[in-house]
């Protein structure tokens, strides 16, 4: 009987043990749509600070292709001055009269040795680039110098543009010798629009990347000084040896470039224009007036900044 009470009391302690450790142990239901977001590891956390970092130096590199707004262009030129219409050519007889010879025909088209011209433009974005890859732009090429040179006719070393005066019927000369040596100075101003693209903007090459193709159509506002030689004693100049014209009229120009490195690029242009000249060291300035269209080509380099 004693044995008993023993085992039956030892069962019982047993028993209540067992009980207490299964009241104070907490139990946990695994829900599989249960947000586990905030549950944050070393790996999550160095990941997180990677993709901030990748961001960060993307846009830096965006920012690098896309900030060089302003560009300067060395140009070198072919000009081409071709009169609108026809600019009659005359010369003086053995009695010093002004007379018209149709056989020598009319200022003809004159084609020049070497040009070059300095251009300063900005680009101004309308918007922030499409995916970093596109951007349309208003531009200004605020000036543009040019000097173009003309080497004197072979057969002509000068000629007299004739008119009749309105009231005496009578030719009135201005000593404009075209087929002499000439220079021809440019000074223009254009706005216009344009589109830059940069394909591989994403690109992890330095040098892909940084590839930039524009192009552009320009309309705008120029002046053309043409200097002339010329003798005093022929024709009504006030400058000896000198004959000068000037011109002024709209023009257009169109072309494109391509970025290759970060600021270094080149570029064709093509430019047309119609200016109306008339003589500036004559005793009747602004009596006579002639049109002549010029049309350009221009190879340039071009330095982005």
């Amino acid at each position: 009987m004693k044995k008993q009470l023993i085992l039956l009391t030892f069962v019982a302690f047993i028993a209540n043990a067992l009980y207490a450790q299964d009241v104070g142990r907490e139990t946990y239901v695994i829900d599989e749509l249960e947000d586990t977001t905030d549950v944050t590891t070393i790996k999550d956390i160095i990941k997180k600070q990677q993709k901030v970092f990748s961001n960060v130096s993307n846009t830096d590199h965006i920012t690098d292709v896309w900030k060089r707004k302003s560009f300067f262009n060395i140009s070198f030129v072919n000009e081409t001055l071709k009169p609108d219409g026809q600019v009659p050519i005359t010369k003086n007889d053995e009695n010093n009269d002004c007379k018209s010879y149709l056989n020598d025909g009319y200022a003809g088209e004159y084609k020049s040795d070497w040009g070059v011209s300095l251009q300063v433009g900005h680009n101004y974005r309308i918007s922030k680039p499409i995916a970093d890859m596109v951007s349309f732009n208003i531009d200004w090429n605020i000036f543009d110098l040019g000097w173009f040179h003309f080497s004197a006719e072979k057969s002509i070393n000068s000629k007299k543009i004739v008119d009749n005066n309105e009231y005496t019927n009578e030719p009135i000369k201005y000593y404009t010798p075209f087929n002499a040596e000439k220079h021809d100075f440019n000074l223009s101003s254009s706005p216009g629009i344009s589109l830059d693209i940069a394909p591989f903007a994403h690109s992890n090459s330095s040098f892909l990347s940084f590839i930039k193709i524009n192009a552009y159509l320009h309309i705008g506002y120029g002046t053309s000084l043409l200097l002339m030689k010329s003798n005093k004693e022929d024709g009504n100049n006030k400058i000896d040896n000198t004959a000068l014209d000037w011109g002024h009229g709209i023009l257009t120009s169109f072309g494109a470039s391509i970025s290759i490195l970060k600021s270094i690029g080149i570029g064709f242009e093509r430019r047309k224009s119609n200016y109306k000249y008339t003589s500036l060291d004559s005793d009747n300035y602004g009596d006579n007036k002639w049109d002549f269209n010029s049309i350009s080509s221009r190879f340039y380099l071009q330095i982005r900044y």
